[in-house]
């Protein structure tokens, strides 16, 4: 509510959020638009607090699901990343390690996270390949990033990405998500409306 976020600058402070505010319920999607550098990226970024060390949030409140994180340090918002909401970059390669296969990847973040065996992650992983739409799972579970080439090779990484992030339940905020979600959505109509329906996850 109200935020404000500013950064320091050799050349004096700039203002890249200027008093704005927004609500979001579970099952609610919420599209922010505007053009390049109004701040869009800063806003949700200031959320997560994944901001650089120069910006400063000038005044605001921050709420995520009855919690006042305004204040909160790194250590607490690491849990929160997890649990509360999770981020989808423009870049989907960014979020994959591409010596490692998407099996592996997604396995630890599960095991990171919960308290379950190795087994059951595996499972768990492959359900949620599934879920949007990723052919021959059994196969590209094993594959590393860098396999998935071609025309579909944009797609198919956010896919995963996408994938590991209904990991969690909580908010899921898409830096970009014109190409994602048309691309998912032309694959199967029922793709977002299972993943946001079951989980009532806010987007």
């Amino acid at each position: 509510t109200n935020v404000s976020v500013s950064f320091e600058t050799p050349y004096g402070e700039v203002e890249a959020v200027r008093d704005v505010s927004w609500s979001l319920n579970p099952g609610e999607v919420l599209a922010i638009v505007g053009e390049s550098g109004c701040g869009k990226t800063v806003m949700v970024q200031s959320i997560m607090k994944l901001l650089p060390k120069n910006s400063k949030l000038k005044q605001g409140e921050i709420v995520v699901d009855g919690q006042d994180i305004t204040h909160y340090k790194e250590r607490k918002m690491r849990k929160l990343r997890a649990n509360a909401f999770s981020m989808v970059f423009q870049d989907p390669m960014s979020s994959l390690n591409p010596t490692i296969p998407i099996g592996k990847q997604m396995v630890e973040a599960i095991k990171k996270h919960h308290k379950i065996s190795t087994d059951e992650a595996k499972k768990r992983a492959k359900k949620l390949m599934r879920m949007v739409e990723i052919d021959d799972v059994e196969e590209r579970f094993h594959l590393q990033p860098h396999f998935f080439s071609g025309g579909i090779s944009v797609m198919r990484k956010d896919e995963e990405v996408l994938t590991k992030k209904l990991l969690f339940n909580g908010i899921f905020i898409f830096s970009e998500c014109g190409g994602l979600m048309i691309s998912v959505c032309r694959r199967t109509e029922a793709t977002w409306k299972k993943a946001t329906n079951s989980k009532s996850v806010p987007i």
